[in-house]
């Protein structure tokens, strides 16, 4: 096997890890938001596209995924789209709430999500996988995400990402998944 053809099975195996972790976060973001939730496509991006995520999605919250395969897994949310499920989730608006109490829910929903996503990839490899402590992205999360990911993630490696929301768009996540150095 040419080493570009074990990077393009690689490739295609990360691709459907992300697959089968982001469906498994699209059946538990829809009993979180107590709404039907619909994936939308997964989006790769090859390791020599410009990477930049939408400045839209303003907060989040990033994982490292540790065990069978070595990689970061974020959620990001657009602020409309992180009001309406906090206020769904708590019963109030998150001006009425405060700051605290909000990235308090943000972080909850986004642990839930990730060790959903880890979950699903762990059953399909068979191994052991685990998100670390969630590091919350409370403002310009985009940025702060493409910089954590230029400095930390497999930089040869493609990135795949996927939007989860509701058929109006009311509630809604971007899930992204980048391979560490150690999983490409």
């Amino acid at each position: 096997m040419t080493p570009r053809a074990a990077t393009t099975d690689s490739a295609t195996r990360m691709r459907e890890m992300a697959r089968i972790g982001f469906e498994n976060a699209e059946s538990a973001f829809a009993l979180l938001a107590d709404r039907a939730i619909e994936m939308r496509e997964l989006v790769t991006q090859s390791p020599d596209a410009a990477r930049p995520v939408d400045a839209a999605w303003d907060s989040g919250v990033l994982f490292q995924l540790e065990g069978g395969l070595d990689a970061y897994v974020a959620l990001l949310f657009r602020a409309a789209q992180r009001d309406a499920l906090v206020e769904r989730m708590m019963g109030e608006s998150p001006k009425t709430l405060g700051e605290l109490a909000v990235e308090s829910a943000l972080t909850e929903v986004a642990n839930i999500l990730a060790s959903h996503v880890a979950s699903g990839i762990a059953d399909a490899l068979g191994e052991r996988l685990l998100p670390s402590v969630p590091m919350l992205l409370p403002t310009d999360a985009a940025g702060q995400l493409e910089v954590f990911l230029r400095e930390n993630a497999d930089g040869a490696a493609p990135r795949y990402s996927c939007e989860l929301a509701c058929a109006d768009g009311e509630i809604g996540a971007l899930l992204v998944l980048a391979p560490a150095p150690a999983s490409a």
